[in-house]
Parts: structure tokens; sequence; C-alpha cells
């Protein structure tokens, strides 16, 4: 195992995990308090503003933010930020447009309460500042300014844990909404400030330039904005389905079994698929193999992954239950069929951005396509009890990020066999 962890981008990755373990520590650790403080309806809801919210920001930048990394110059990638922060501030103003006159068809379509509606007016804000700042990682990621984008991570989390803390002893029915917007601020102007460290500078951008890179990388919203909104629409959605046939309380059970779950991803998984994609960017520019960084990744992945499944299967109930209380104790349960398909995504999802970084973008949206169809069939199955419901999803989650990996593996030999067949032809 040792001989995989002297990868550089395995190095890269913990550099950026360690910040994001600190970061993440602080919610998770305050979960005990703040399912104490906050009701299971405010949960409930505030899960259903999460998923809508994280399905509407991928559509933020039209994913020209995804390209930033791409460019060998930094003069062109300084132009492909102020390209994805425009286009973001555009798709937020329309977006409170959208919702001051669609309001009460919104509320009635997502099953929001009347009592929590004026938190749609805050969507766009979220979106904005969630969206400018993960343009802005990019640049960090891009320039090798690792340790950086950790502690962006730790400012985010330990802002918003403060404002949860104030509002949650206030009782306001806003508290965690308008706590998630403190975090992102805080996150936005450290960003910015690490973003004129790392030799940013206004004058690299010009109108010309602008137009330029919005048609050079043009293939990134033809190809990908869709796929993408689709394949964050397949995570998000089995959350809008349970508020529509189940209740709040399972919402809410759902989405503290969810965000356990989703900690090794967030922590270790998001910072993998960063460092992935500047590594094979680079190795990509300069011809390189990325079998090497593919194969410890992957190994590294899966050894994490099979502890996790040891601990659920036997521990979550009781886990679930002392942390978070006795009322808390179904997401423990609802935890023991879920892992297997946060499993799956936490070993295949990092590696997913080698797609990107190889130009295969296609491929990666047929597969998002896919996914996201096969999740629509959740829809029919209303009639289930919740523990079915799930035994399905799973299913479904397991067999194909399965098939992606496959696609992976294909894509990655056939850009091995691509080197050296240029390799011969100079030789």
């Amino acid at each position: 195992m040792f001989i995989y962890l002297k990868s550089t981008a395995l190095k890269n990755a913990f550099i950026l995990s360690a910040g994001t373990i600190v970061g993440q520590a602080i919610p998770i650790l305050l979960q005990p308090l703040l399912r104490r403080l906050f009701s299971i309806e405010e949960f409930g809801t505030y899960a259903i503003y999460t998923s809508v919210f994280g399905v509407i920001v991928v559509l933020s930048s039209l994913r020209y933010e995804m390209a930033i990394m791409q460019p060998k110059h930094d003069n062109e990638a300084a132009n492909v930020l102020s390209l994805s922060l425009f286009i973001n501030v555009v798709f937020c103003l329309l977006l409170f447009l959208v919702i001051y006159f669609l309001k009460s068809h919104i509320l009635k379509l997502l099953s929001f309460p009347d009592k929590y509606s004026h938190w749609l007016y805050l969507a766009p804000i979220s979106v904005f500042l969630f969206g400018s700042f993960r343009a802005i990682n990019f640049w960090l990621i891009r320039k090798k300014a690792f340790k950086f984008s950790s502690y962006n991570k730790i400012y985010r989390r330990g802002g918003e844990a403060i404002s949860q803390i104030i509002f949650g002893f206030s009782k306001s029915n806003s508290g965690l909404v308008i706590s998630e917007i403190v975090g992102n601020s805080v996150n936005v102007l450290s960003g910015v400030y690490y973003l004129l460290k790392k030799n940013f500078r206004i004058s690299m951008l010009s109108r010309r330039k602008v137009y330029f890179v919005a048609k050079k990388y043009s293939a990134f919203p033809k190809y990908n904005t869709i796929p993408s909104f689709l394949d964050i629409a397949s995570l998000q959605l089995p959350i809008i389905i349970i508020n529509h046939y189940y209740t709040k309380a399972d919402v809410a059970q759902f989405d503290l079994s969810r965000m356990i779950l989703s900690v090794s991803l967030v922590l270790i998984g998001t910072s993998i698929s960063q460092v992935i994609q500047q590594k094979v960017a680079e190795e990509k520019n300069s011809g390189l193999s990325i079998k090497k960084d593919f194969k410890s990744m992957l190994i590294f992945l899966t050894i994490i992954s099979i502890v996790q499944i040891v601990v659920i299967i036997f521990f979550a109930p009781f886990i679930f239950k002392i942390f978070f209380g006795e009322k808390w104790k179904i997401a423990g349960e609802l935890s023991q069929i879920l892992i297997f398909s946060y499993v799956a995504k936490f070993i295949v999802s990092p590696l997913s951005i080698i797609f990107v970084s190889l130009e295969k973008i296609l491929v990666y949206s047929i597969w998002q396509y896919s996914y996201f169809f096969s999740i629509m069939l959740l829809w029919f199955l209303g009639n289930l009890s919740l523990t079915n419901f799930l035994y399905i999803y799973v299913s479904i989650e397991v067999v194909l990020y399965s098939i992606c990996l496959l696609l992976l593996y294909k894509t990655i030999t056939e850009y091995e066999r691509s080197i050296i067949a240029n390799t011969t032809s100079l030789s």
C-alpha cells in the first residue's frame, strides 16, 4: 500500500483532504447539538432547499469553470475564469426573476411548506456565492495552491458553524439557510484574497480574449452542462421523490444518513477529484502516462470503502442513536442500506473527472443521461415502503457506477495506447 502513497497526485490530494477534513469535521461535530436545536421539520425542509440549490448551481456558469484547468497559459485561464463569473452573475439575476414571478408554482411543485417560503428568495444568493467560489477554486487548484484551497474550506465551515449556533439558540426558522450563506460569503472573500496572491491580475483580461475562450471551450456548455445537470439532479432526486411520496420526517432521516455517508466523499473524494484533474491535464499536455496515478487512486479509494462498509453495517444504528439522539436512530438503519450506494460513488466519482481531462466529455455525457433516466424510474415506485424503495435505489446506483468505472478504464486504455503510438512514430 505504501507504494501507492508515494504518488505526487495522492500527496496533493492529502493536502487538500487535510483542510477538507478539518472543515467538514466542524459541521459533523456540531450535528449532535444542531439536531437538538432545530426541528426535524426544519431539517427536512432544508434538505429540499439544498437539494434544489445543488441542482441549479451546476448551470450557473454553464460549466466553463471546468475549463479553467485546460489552458497552458495563465492569461487564457484568467479569461475563462472571468467568463465563468460573468455568466454566474447573469444566471443568478434571471433565477431571482423566475422565483419572483413563479413563487407559488415552485412552492407547490416542491411541496415546500409556506412557513419557509421566504427561503426561496435566498436561493439566488446561495447559487451566486457557491458558483463564484467554485470558479475561483479551480484557479487555485490550477496554480497548485492546495494549501490555500484547504484553508478556505476551514474558513467557510467555521463561519457557518458560528452562525448556526447563534441562530439555533435564538430559535430562528431561517437559521440553517442564512448560516449556509454566511459560510459561502466567507469562502468567496478568502478565495478572492488567495486569487490575488496566486498571480491573478485584472490586466490579464480583455473582451476579445473572453470571446476567444468562450468559443474555444464551447464544448463544455454544449456537451457537459445538461449532462452534468442531469447527473447532479440524479443525486438529488431521491430527496425530492421521498419528499413527494413520504413525510418530512422521512426526508430528514434520509438526509442525515446521506450527510454522514457523504463525509468520506466530501472529505477525500472531492479533493482527489480536483488533484486528478490538475495532474491529468498537466500529464496530457506533456504526453505522459496517467495509468500509475489512476491505479494508486483506485486502490486507495477501495481500501477506504471496505472499512466504511464494515463500520456502517455493524454499528450505524448505535452510532446514530448515541450521537444524534433516539429520534435519529432510523437514519442509522437507513445507512445500512445506503452504504453500498455511497461506496460506489466514493470510488468512481473522484476518478470520473478523467473523462473531462482527457476531453472524452461525450462518453461521460452518455453515461450521465443513462444514469439520470435510470434514477427517474424511482418516480413510479411511490407505492412501496421506504425500505424497499431504497433497496431498488441502491441497486440502480451500484450497477450504473460499475458501468461508469468500466467506461473509464476503457478511456484510459485508449489514451495509453495513443501515447505508445506517438512515441513509436517519433522514434
